[in-house]
């Protein structure tokens, strides 16, 4: 199932149903270009898309058309009221969902990624940021990066809170702030250039931990918040890595530091024989 969606709570409610249903998903971005949103719709094979009348209606304006014997489920139709049965129809080897890469060594290619390592991650994060259910965390990465797993899944799986940053502030930083304070935000994931321009700009944010991946992390620190590095590759279901900094501590180099739950990390030499 492709969805196409903006940054509203009814990813995640459409997300965690496709999944229950023994289904899986394909989040694409609503700012990718329409050629690429073609691109994904034909190459996922998905049978099915989940979107709103305004925006298939503004993608196709821009030339994007659907595959043909595509169903579409408009959200803005569903009423969510009418509860229906408890239903897991989840298996650890069956898929989950497929995560488009960037494409920087050709035509983007859909990763797929299956129950069992989502479910394997999940319990690693949960370790890795010590979170319960009283935390609230924001979701300000977009859900077409893979990287929105780890800030969803765990704290829903606890019960706990998920805020989704709109996106008409995810690139302001005074507005991000005034979210994080208003939402009672405990933690959450930023690329690293967002969280170090977020660390180094600001000495109150509210938060209790902030981790940061997809570059390079350094010259950061920050007195009363733990920063967590990640580094994963899309493959491995996300992270496969991270090094926490106690609040308190400067590092002149950041490593990536050790395994997550359940992954090994090898250093491999080759000789040019």
């Amino acid at each position: 199932v492709c969805i196409l969606l903006d940054r509203v709570k009814e990813f995640p409610l459409s997300v965690i149903a496709i999944m229950k249903a023994g289904g899986a998903y394909v989040p694409m971005d609503t700012e990718y270009p329409a050629e690429r949103l073609q691109y994904i719709l034909e190459d996922s094979e998905a049978k099915v898309l989940i979107t709103n009348h305004d925006l298939l209606e503004e993608k196709q304006a821009q030339g994007m058309s659907l595959p043909e014997g595509m169903h579409v489920i408009f959200i803005d139709d569903v009423d969510f009221s009418e509860m229906a049965g408890p239903i897991n129809l989840a298996t650890p080897d069956g898929l989950a969902y497929m995560i488009y890469t960037s494409g920087s060594t050709g035509r983007p290619k859909g990763t797929m990624l299956h129950h069992a390592g989502l479910w394997n991650f999940i319990r690693g994060v949960i370790d890795m940021e010590q979170l319960t259910q009283e935390d609230r965390i924001a979701g300000h990465r977009s859900f077409a990066f893979d990287a929105h797993i780890e800030d969803m899944y765990p704290v829903l799986t606890l019960g706990g809170s998920f805020h989704i940053m709109p996106s008409a502030i995810r690139h302001d930083l005074h507005a991000i702030r005034e979210f994080l304070y208003e939402h009672r935000i405990t933690g959450g994931g930023y690329a690293t250039a967002v969280a170090t321009l977020l660390l180094n700009t600001f000495n109150d944010l509210p938060m209790r931990f902030i981790t940061a991946g997809g570059e390079k992390l350094e010259g950061v620190h920050s007195e009363h918040i733990e920063i967590i590095n990640v580094y994963g590759p899309t493959e491995c279901t996300d992270d496969t890595s991270y090094y926490s900094i106690p609040p308190g501590t400067k590092l002149e180099s950041i490593p990536i530091g050790k395994p997550s739950t359940n992954t090994y990390g090898f250093i491999v030499y080759v000789s040019r024989r």
